[in-house]
């Protein structure tokens, strides 16, 4: 009898270390999808950065292409 119950015992054991390692795995995957999303996050508000940056430079650089006084310039060569 004595014998049966360690065998029990023992596949108890072996179940609930299986069990955590499972568990532990699942945390860490979990942390690593999340470590992933916020380098996703940090990426994409920096390419929104760049992108209104760029989109500043061309407004500025059409603003002085359009200029009244360049126009004026342009009208006074001919």
């Amino acid at each position: 009898m004595g014998q049966v119950m360690d065998d029990v015992s023992k596949e108890q054991e072996q179940a609930i270390a299986r069990s955590t390692m499972y568990l532990v795995a699942a945390l860490l995957s979990i942390l690593m999808i999340f470590i992933a999303g916020l380098f996703l996050s940090a990426e994409l508000e920096q390419q929104a950065l760049q992108k209104a940056e760029t989109a500043q430079q061309i407004a500025r650089q059409q603003e002085i292409t359009l200029s009244p006084a360049a126009m004026d310039s342009v009208e006074k060569a001919r």
